[in-house]
């Protein structure tokens, strides 16, 4: 595995009042992007697994990529800080 990317729990209360749980279209554009130039490409969305900060860790370390990236957006820099 080349890269990992990995989209965090959005814990937000107006998230969570809605129920929406969307796609992370930006990891999946820039992971085409990516696999377009030849990497093998792994997308982590913890918002939708909701496996926490350690579960992502105990994956990443399975894959073994030689990058990994987390996106961070207002609503999930505490969680993305922490993953």
């Amino acid at each position: 595995m080349d890269v990992v990317l990995i989209n965090p729990e959005d814990q937000t209360a107006v998230k969570n009042k809605l129920g929406f749980v969307l796609p992370p279209l930006n990891l999946m554009y820039l992971g085409a992007a990516l696999e377009r130039a030849s990497f093998s490409v792994e997308i982590i969305d913890d918002d939708l697994r909701r496996m926490g900060a350690e579960g992502v860790a105990l994956l990443v370390e399975k894959l073994n990529p030689l990058i990994v990236g987390i996106t961070a957006t207002t609503a999930t820099i505490k969680t993305s800080l922490s993953t």
